[in-house]
């Protein structure tokens, strides 16, 4: 069975999502906005074409967080006088580690007939991205660590289903975040 989704490391990006014609003779169909060379994600700051989306989403008001950890935080401002999706160079503009094959979780078994749902104890199979994201990145405190995981799943008649999933946090490294014990993170996709 052929891949139908393609992440690339720019941005942790989801670059192709093909689904299949209705006609056997065409060619698949790709249904996420897209640069036409995965180079592009790079050295195109705007659109936000399927990136992964952090430390935020959406906008923050005058770039500024206050009251976390006892402090006032500036944020870089990207959308007039405000902070949107990250800053300048968000999270879906940097170069994430990766992919790495892994094998996490199951499906839903509430999803009956997706890849093993039917009581299959076999986890699922994906990719892995991590960042590491210094204390100041764009103006927001803490060293965070964050991950992204993309799934691709069959249904019963062949249809594709992409789980994803992401987690960010402190770093408990030594040395981290002295004095630091909350920050903000929203992440999401853009495709």
């Amino acid at each position: 069975m052929e891949p139908c989704i393609e992440t690339i490391p720019t941005g942790a990006s989801i670059y192709r999502f093909l689904i299949p014609s209705k006609t056997p003779s065409e060619p698949p169909s790709n249904i996420v906005l897209s640069f036409p060379h995965p180079d592009l994600f790079a050295t195109h700051p705007h659109p936000h074409f399927s990136n992964t989306i952090g430390r935020t989403t959406n906008r923050i008001d005058n770039a500024r967080l206050d009251n976390l950890n006892g402090k006032t935080y500036h944020l870089a401002k990207n959308n007039g006088n405000n902070n949107l999706h990250g800053g300048t160079k968000g999270w879906g503009k940097h170069q994430w580690k990766g992919p790495e094959k892994v094998k996490r979780g199951h499906w839903d078994q509430e999803i009956k007939g997706l890849d093993g749902a039917s009581g299959s104890s076999a986890e699922r199979e994906g990719l892995l991205y991590t960042l590491d994201s210094p204390d100041g990145d764009e103006g927001f405190p803490g060293d965070v660590e964050a991950k992204v995981w993309y799934f691709e799943g069959r249904g019963p008649k062949g249809e594709v289903v992409l789980d994803i999933e992401y987690e960010a946090k402190l770093s408990d490294a030594p040395g981290k975040n002295q004095g630091i014990n909350e920050t903000v993170i929203g992440m999401t996709n853009h495709a």
